[in-house]
């Protein structure tokens, strides 16, 4: 399963992807594809939140692979 969540570092976003850690809504082939603006402050959230859900979750989220930080390209949307 693939899921994106369209606006990821925003309040709601940010609790969506959350919430579907928590309560273990994602299987353990899903994809969880965090997407916000190209540039500046909003993609640095995308990495803040990344690691963010890795530090809160981590127990949880051991049964997932994490791609290297080098192999990551942040999804982005134009304005």
């Amino acid at each position: 399963m693939n899921v994106a969540i369209v606006g990821a570092t925003g309040s709601c976003g940010r609790q969506v992807a959350a919430q579907m850690v928590e309560r273990s809504l994602l299987s353990e082939d899903a994809n969880l594809h965090l997407v916000g603006h190209a540039g500046g402050a909003h993609e640095s959230e995308l990495w803040g939140l990344r690691a963010d859900l890795y530090d809160a979750f981590a127990d949880a989220l051991r049964r997932f692979t994490w791609a290297p930080m080098s192999a990551i390209r942040v999804l982005t949307l134009s304005s």
